[in-house]
Order: structure tokens, then sequence, then C-alpha cells
């Protein structure tokens, strides 16, 4: 659960992305796990293993990615993977603010990916509720 109080929910949205893929980075899956409130689309619950395992089927050994990077994928800092294109910090609100998606870029392997972890956003009385629904390449 995200606390949005007294804060714009978008800038809630976009630290909580930006801390998460920073403990991803320093291999602390199972607190990154542990910030997501819901499964996501297979209605398993997110652990380290299934954090890895859904990285590691995106880029399958046969893909160009593992050609390149045979040490397979490895998260990395989104404050040292460049600059990041405008349209990834777009957050798309509902008319009504009740929910927010997001497409949040990964970085794998030093630089900025062609994953993105998809985020869904649900405001409850308490907050924003998290669900990562997948990773995605887009």
């Amino acid at each position: 659960m995200i606390s949005v109080e007294g804060r714009d929910p978008e800038d809630a949205i976009r630290d909580f992305a930006w801390n998460w893929l920073r403990l991803l980075a320093n291999g602390e899956l199972d607190a990154a796990a542990a910030m997501l409130d819901s499964p996501g689309d297979d209605g398993r619950p997110w652990t380290a293993e299934t954090l890895q395992s859904a990285v590691d089927d995106v880029f399958h050994p046969e893909s160009i990615f593992r050609r390149e990077h045979p040490e397979g994928p490895r998260f990395s800092s989104p404050d040292t993977a460049g600059e990041l294109w405008d349209s990834a910090t777009e957050i798309i609100a509902s008319d009504e603010r009740d929910w927010f998606h997001y497409d949040v870029p990964v970085p794998i392997n030093g630089s900025w990916s062609d994953v993105s972890a998809i985020f869904e956003f649900w405001s409850q009385p308490e907050g924003l509720s998290v669900v990562l629904e997948s990773f995605h390449v887009l």
C-alpha cells in the first residue's frame, strides 16, 4: 500500500516505482515482492523467485538478448541506467483518479530494457494498493 496523504498520487506512484526498481537492482527481491498487495495476472503471489522467473521468461534462452548476455538478465538501478525517454514516465489515470496504470520500464544489465513492469494502483481508504500485473516487452 502506498500512502498518498498530502501528495499528488502520480508523484507517489513514481517514487514507489523507482524505489521498487532499486530493491530489484540491490537483489532485495523478497522486499520488492512484499511491497505488492495482490498477485499478478496468473493469480500467483509474487515472490523473489517469481519476480526473477518472470524476467527470465521474457528473456528466454533462445532470445537475442541471451545471445548478447549469456549471463542472463540482471536487474539494474534506474539511477545508473542512463536517460529515460519521456513517454516512459506517463501514468494513466481513470477519470475519477481512483485507478492508475503505469508501465514502468525495467533497467536490465546496466541500461533501460524493452521490458516494462505493468502496474495498477487502486484507491483505497488508506492509500493506493499496488498490483504488479506482469513483466511485458512493449
